[in-house]
């Protein structure tokens, strides 16, 4: 006598996915990877701003502190003009440019026969901020022009405000009534700048003749 074996079960057991629970499968995984997509994205652009947040900062940071170096480096020295003229000011601001000094510690790695002081300008135009410095200390006729350098951009506006000897704010240098002995330089400069994107950046540079002590603004 001849047994069958039914197969019926075992079929059952090794039935694959129906149409239906494929097409559900593959909607559950395009909506997860939809999700997991839309974080990824966000997550890029988070560090995206991020770093451009981070490199505006340096950059805005490095101005101020060239800023603050021309200065708090600044010297009493009148460049001299031609034999008939007395020269510029040692200290000049309210003018063309923000302001103009002659600096000291310019650095000299090399140890080349040049002087370890340079003339310098800071001014402000087509919304950059801009250095200018002098190949040579005097400015008589003829010389070379300042080499200009854009150090900072966005900014919308850029404002100086000076101290002088009684701490009262001034806005050019020097004082149109300035007598022999009052002083060369202002005590500080209240620099206040204003960027396209961040708004008003404020600082109070203390120079060299000035107090170690001066109140910081607010």
């Amino acid at each position: 006598m001849s047994h069958r074996r039914s197969h019926g079960p075992r079929q059952a057991r090794q039935r694959g996915f129906t149409l239906l629970e494929l097409v559900v499968a593959l909607a559950i995984f395009a909506l997860m990877a939809a999700f997991a997509y839309a974080g990824l994205g966000s997550v890029l652009n988070l560090s995206a701003a991020t770093g451009q947040m981070s490199e505006r900062l340096g950059e805005v940071q490095r101005a101020i502190a060239r800023i603050e170096r021309d200065l708090e480096t600044a010297i009493v020295r009148r460049p001299r003009g031609e034999l008939t003229e007395e020269g510029e000011p040692p200290f000049s601001a309210g003018g063309a440019a923000l302001f103009e000094l002659t600096r000291a510690g310019v650095p000299n790695p090399l140890g080349l026969p040049r002087s370890e002081l340079q003339r310098v300008a800071w001014s402000f135009s087509g919304g950059e901020l801009l250095r200018l410095a002098w190949p040579q200390l005097d400015v008589p006729a003829g010389a070379e022009q300042p080499v200009a350098e854009v150090v900072l951009g966005d900014v919308s506006e850029v404002q100086l405000f000076l101290r002088d000897g009684q701490g009262q704010e001034q806005i050019q240098w020097p004082l149109a009534e300035q007598d022999p002995g009052a002083r060369a330089l202002p005590l500080a400069v209240d620099l206040r700048i204003t960027l396209g994107d961040w708004g008003l950046v404020r600082r109070l540079i203390v120079l060299p003749e000035g107090p170690a002590d001066v109140e910081q603004p607010g």
